[in-house]
């Protein structure tokens, strides 16, 4: 039981916390990176901070299994732990094309795993019950009102030269994240045959958790993947009356996100305000983005 108390605990000590950043680096980018940093970061710092105010002294007897520097209130690793838990889900598993059940399976697994760390501090006599629980809410408080905060005066620029498609691949993970906080959305794509409407869907779909693959409606008219995310193309739609035998008025004025290419081959009056994306070639794999909210 010891040395099982002793690896779970590491998840919350440095290695993990810089594993953790190392992965939203791969995964998202410099500016998720950053974001991370600045959560994990600052919350740690001000962690670290009340324990010099609070000047506690840790539970250390003759039979303690483990030694940790400074004081002890709160737990750093409980903190810690935490903020990575609600980071990993949120950033990682909400959004991400696994069905529901798995996504719930995960968050169980990711507060059985908080638990634990700050199970551990105290089993090793690192900390006591106060400082564990206190180390847990301001790790609650911390990510929420950092990554609040973050995203509000951080906000990613959605305009942009894209000159590969790794470029616009990223962009579009960008957009989706943007979306992300809405419940619903019209999207009113402006561009050429061949610019690449369906791509740049097809990777936004996949960043709202869906796990359909977005294709092109050009036949169909509209599809849908997931509950509530519809993709729509009027190039082939001769007359605007066409629509009336379709769910297409519907769908827009529901809790959805539409895609809708072509959509300057009609004057729509769509029931809420729309995002534009406006694609201009400038070669093989370089667009430029306009991206309008």
């Amino acid at each position: 039981m010891t040395l099982f108390f002793q690896i779970i605990t590491e998840f919350g000590g440095p290695l993990a916390v810089f594993a953790v950043g190392i992965l939203a680096l791969a995964m998202y980018g410099f500016r998720e990176g950053v974001r991370y940093g600045f959560i994990i970061g600052i919350s740690c710092g001000i962690g670290w901070l009340l324990k010099e105010i609070f000047a506690a002294q840790r539970p250390y007897d003759a039979g303690s299994l483990t030694w940790a520097p400074g004081y002890s209130f709160p737990s750093l690793h409980t903190l810690a732990i935490v903020i990575i838990t609600l980071y990993v889900f949120f950033t990682f598993i909400r959004y991400s094309r696994f069905s529901k059940a798995t996504k719930i399976c995960i968050a169980c697994d990711l507060i059985i795993l908080a638990v634990l760390v700050g199970w551990s501090r105290v089993f090793l006599s690192a900390h006591f019950w106060e400082d564990i629980f206190a180390g847990a809410i301001l790790g609650v408080m911390f990510y929420f009102m950092l990554a609040g905060l973050f995203d509000r005066f951080a906000k990613e620029e959605l305009s942009r030269t894209c000159k590969s498609l790794k470029q616009t691949k990223r962009l579009a993970q960008a957009f989706a994240r943007h979306l992300r906080k809405q419940k619903r959305a019209i999207i009113l794509f402006e561009a050429q045959m061949g610019a690449g409407k369906t791509t740049f869907t097809r990777t936004v779909v996949k960043g709202l958790g869906t796990r359909a693959t977005a294709t092109s409606p050009t036949f169909s008219i509209i599809n849908k993947y997931g509950d509530n995310i519809y993709h729509v193309d009027l190039y082939r739609v001769e007359d605007i009356s066409e629509l009336q035998n379709t769910d297409f008025y519907e769908i827009i004025a529901g809790d959805n996100f539409v895609f809708i290419e072509w959509s300057e081959k009609f004057d729509i009056i769509y029931p809420r305000g729309v995002t534009r994306v406006k694609i201009d070639v400038k070669g093989d794999d370089n667009r430029v983005f306009d991206i309008t909210c």
